[in-house]
C-alpha cells in the first residue's frame, strides 16, 4: 500500500488520555506510520481534545516540522467533521489512514463523521495503532489494516 495519496489522521493521542501502560504499547506504531507518511509525503492531521493537552512527545518529535501537518482541535468524540472541514480547504487527499486512542469511542466517531461530512472518503483504520481494539459501529466502508499490511514493520525501519 506504497500509496501517495492518503492523509494520515492521529485521534486523541493526547498523554491525559493514556492512563492504561497498554495505551503506550501503540505509540512505536503510529510513529512508524508517521515515518512512513512523511517518507511518501502524506499530510499528517493530529485530532487532539479540547483542554486535555498536546500529543505524545514520541509522536510530535516523530512529525517534527513536517511541513504537510495540521493540529485540529475537537470539543466532542468526533474529530471527522472538523478534519473534513480543514480538507475542504486544502488539496489534501480524502483517503485516510486513521489510528490512535478510544478505539471503542473516539476513533470509530470519527470514521463515521468522516463518512458522514463527504461521499468521497475512503478510510483504513490501522487496528494495531489503536487502542483499545477497535470496534465501530459502522462498518460501512472502513477497511480494518495492520501496519504491515501498509509495508510498515516495527523492526523494519
Amino acid at each position: 500500500m506504497n500509496d501517495p495519496n492518503k492523509t494520515l489522521v492521529i485521534v486523541d493521542m493526547q498523554e491525559k488520555f493514556m492512563h492504561a501502560e497498554e495505551t503506550y504499547e501503540i505509540i512505536p506504531n503510529i510513529c512508524f506510520l508517521v515515518e512512513h507518511a512523511i517518507y511518501n509525503n502524506w499530510p499528517i492531521i493530529v485530532v487532539e481534545y479540547n483542554g486535555w493537552g498536546d500529543t505524545n512527545l514520541d509522536i510530535r518529535e516523530t512529525i517534527g516540522e513536517y511541513p504537510h501537518q495540521k493540529t485540529i482541535i475537537k470539543n466532542d468524540c468526533d474529530g471527522g467533521q472538523k478534519v473534513i472541514d480543514y480538507i475542504n480547504n486544502t488539496l489534501w487527499p480524502l483517503n485516510f489512514v486513521v489510528c490512535g486512542i478510544f478505539g471503542d469511542m473516539c476513533v470509530p466517531l470519527t470514521v463515521i463523521g468522516l463518512f458522514n461530512n463527504s461521499n468521497l472518503v475512503e478510510v483504513d483504520v490501522v487496528t494495531d495503532a489503536i487502542y483499545p481494539e477497535y470496534s465501530s459501529s459502522s462498518r460501512r466502508q472502513e477497511k480494518e489494516i495492520t501496519t504491515s499490511d501498509i509495508g510498515i514493520s516495527v523492526t523494519a525501519l
